[in-house]
This record gives structure tokens, C-alpha cells and sequence, in this order.
């Protein structure tokens, strides 16, 4: 007998109070109201999950499972949980590539290792142009059009590369997180942070799809505790350093977020590749950041790896404004004279000839009208999995 998978239910918006957070339906003009430790617990469903396993998390050795179990009967009631089957209508959706949509528990509990896509529409942090919340579910959907990856890991042919990408390796998607509006800031940062570091615990490889850039912060954040000396390969047009002086989550926005990254303990280094954009005054030195900027790096890749610690598990985070606007025009803050999309997947390919890459992340794309960008990233997104995962 299977067990049961209860959901949020996303038909809810939800506002924080000082204690706890209202509920609200839009359709019908509902309300729920739920106190602290209440959200706490609905929180656990975030992500698809059994409500044994949640009770079983939460309580420990304290015997108090019947108790959360009965509470998670009543957010059934008011229809704040759902079963995960009664998400959908229509035509179950596929994830990334056409790889199943499945929860994370299961995710990671294949014996063997896997690649797991995970969705933030989050643009909390967006300084400019909104948009990007709408991305995850965009590219999910055009990335069929790129290659539908089938369920025996059998990989997708590239007849241009003569190669098979993506062979023997298992891909699943978990969807995405958190709710159509974010109840604060910090909790979905926290909520990534903790979904990352669930996902790197089981010895998978976590992609996340944004979103804007500031919720890097939080998937370097969810790397600790597996990884604590870490480095950071970053594709991008700026280098989202702006100086601050205080790196507090009041602070964060996607202009400052390798400020934030740069400062975490585990991070000794920061590799940035492709800014070119215009400023007052340089960055400022910081011991354990190095730029190469435009296409400096293209004609000397040797030396470049030879500057990279060898010591260091990686996290790639790739905007994708660092891709010229001639290839992709939808994003927040597009500037000229940028990479090709070779140009990065050539780079990073060689990069994993010497580096242990364990994660990635894809931001700042917006969807849009003709799908055009989308393809692009789609076709870089998998061409990045692949050289990433090659040696697993």
C-alpha cells in the first residue's frame, strides 16, 4: 500500500503576521489564519511529502507524532494540504526535459546518485525588472523542445558532438518551491537553504532554475555543511558586487548577492567569468575573488585552471545575462559585447576536467513572447548537466 503525499495547497496566498500568517484564497475570498508553530509544520510540505515522515522529522524521541499528525489532518480539512495526486488536472505534467515530476523524498532516495531539478520563482530581489519568477515554469516546458530525456537513463544523441549527453544518469524534478506569494524573504531563502542542503546530503546534484540572483545566497548557504571549503564559478555580466557594508539578509538583492556569497565562511574562492559592466570604480580587492573578465580567459583556459584551487568542491552559477543579447535578449539587464553559449558550455566542460562541480544554478532569465531565449537556456542548461554529471 502506497503512502500518502500531501502538498500546499498554491491556491492560497499567504501574508506573515507578528505570530503566525493569514491565508488567503484569491477565487473565493477564504481565510485561514494559522499560528507559528502551525506554519512551521505546513512548511514541511513545501515539497511533496508522507505526513509519517514529516511527524517522524519533527517529533524525534519527544512522542508527540500522533499530536502533529492530527494537526496535519486538520490543514487537510481547511484545504491548506493537499494530496499530491490532486495537484494536477489534465495531463500529468513532465518536469525538465520531460524527466518525471516527483517528490523529494524520493528524489533522494535512490541508491543511485541523481541530478535534481528544483524551481524558485523567486524575484524578491529584483532591482530592476520583475519578471523572473515566471521563468522556472516556462523553461520547464520548452525544454521538451530541446530533448525529452527518457526514464532508462539513456540519454539524448547529439549527432554534432557525435556524443550521447546525459547516458546512465538518473534526472528527476521536484517542481517548484514555495507558494505564488512568497510569505517573506527570509523564509523562502531559509526553505531553499534547507531543500539544498537535503538534496547535497543524499550525494545528488541539486540544479536550481530562478528566478533572480539573490537566491544563490541561500543555495551557497544550503552547500555547508557538506562542503566547507567551497568555491564559486560565477557566468555573468556584473559582478553583483557593490561593497556593502553589512551582509544581512536585509541587504540582499540580486546587485549585491557575491558580496553576501564571498563572506560565508565555507567560500574560499570566487572565480568570476564575463563581466563587462561599466563602473564608477573597480571593485575592490577582495583575497578570495578573481575576475576574469569579457572573454579575457577564452585564449588561456590552461592558465586559468591552473589559478583554481584543486582543493575545493565548486558551486556554478550561471546569470544569463552573461550570454550576449544577439542569443539572448530576455533578461533583466542584458548587455553587449557577452558570451556565446559555447563559449560557456565549452568552458565549463573544461573546467570539469579539473574541478569537482556539485551544483549549479540558473537565474535571471524572463519569459519571453516567441520562446526564443528560453530555447537557448534549455540547450545550455542540459549541455551544463551533462559536463557537470559526465563522471558520475
Amino acid at each position: 500500500m502506497s503512502q500518502r503525499v500531501l502538498v500546499t495547497n498554491r491556491e492560497w496566498a499567504v501574508r506573515t503576521r507578528d505570530r503566525g500568517a493569514r491565508f488567503i484564497k484569491p477565487l473565493t475570498g477564504e481565510i485561514a489564519d494559522v499560528e507559528a508553530g502551525t506554519l512551521v509544520l505546513l512548511r514541511q510540505f513545501a515539497f511533496p511529502a508522507a505526513p509519517e515522515d514529516v511527524a517522524r522529522q519533527l517529533s524525534g524521541d519527544s512522542g508527540i507524532a500522533a499530536e502533529l499528525l492530527q494537526r496535519i489532518d486538520e490543514l487537510v480539512d481547511v484545504g491548506l494540504l493537499i494530496a499530491h495526486d490532486d495537484v494536477y488536472s489534465g495531463p500529468r505534467p513532465t518536469g525538465f526535459f520531460g524527466t518525471p515530476l516527483t517528490s523529494l523524498a524520493d528524489a533522494i532516495a535512490a541508491p543511485e546518485r541523481s541530478v535534481v531539478f528544483l524551481g524558485v520563482p523567486y524575484e524578491e530581489g529584483a532591482a530592476v525588472k520583475r519578471g523572473t519568477a515566471g521563468a522556472p515554469s516556462r523553461l520547464r516546458s520548452v525544454s521538451r523542445a530541446i530533448a525529452e530525456l527518457p526514464g532508462d537513463r539513456g540519454g539524448v544523441w547529439d549527432p554534432v558532438s557525435r556524443t550521447s549527453l546525459l547516458r546512465g544518469t538518473r534526472v528527476v524534478d521536484i517542481g517548484n518551491i514555495g507558494s505564488r506569494t512568497p510569505p517573506s524573504r527570509s523564509m523562502m531563502l531559509e526553505d531553499l537553504r534547507s531543500v539544498v542542503e537535503c538534496i547535497d546530503s543524499a550525494g545528488c546534484v541539486p540544479v536550481i532554475v530562478g528566478g533572480d540572483h539573490s537566491l544563490t545566497s541561500a543555495v551557497v548557504a544550503g552547500l555547508a555543511p557538506g562542503h566547507p571549503r567551497l568555491g564559486v564559478l560565477q557566468f555573468d555580466a556584473h559582478s553583483d558586487r557593490s561593497g556593502i557594508e553589512t551582509v544581512d539578509i536585509s541587504s540582499l538583492h540580486h546587485g549585491n548577492v557575491m558580496d553576501h556569497v564571498a563572506a560565508m565562511p565555507h567560500v574560499k574562492f570566487l572565480g568570476q567569468f564575463g563581466v563587462r559592466q561599466l563602473t564608477q570604480e573597480p571593485d575592490a580587492a577582495q583575497e578570495n575573488v578573481r575576475m576574469w573578465p569579457g572573454r579575457s580567459w577564452r585564449d588561456d583556459l590552461v592558465r586559468v585552471q591552473g589559478e583554481l584551487p584543486r582543493d575545493l568542491s565548486w558551486h556554478l552559477t550561471i546569470d544569463c545575462d552573461c550570454l550576449d543579447p544577439t542569443f539572448l535578449p530576455s533578461t533583466g539587464t542584458p548587455l553587449p559585447n557577452g558570451l556565446s553559449p559555447d563559449d560557456v558550455t565549452a568552458t565549463v566542460r573544461e573546467l570539469t576536467q579539473e574541478l569537482d562541480i556539485v551544483s549549479i544554478d540558473l537565474v535571471e532569465s524572463i519569459p519571453s513572447a516567441d520562446d526564443v531565449s528560453e530555447l537557448v537556456l534549455a540547450d545550455v542548461l542540459l549541455r551544463l548537466v551533462d559536463a557537470v554529471t559526465s563522471g558520475l
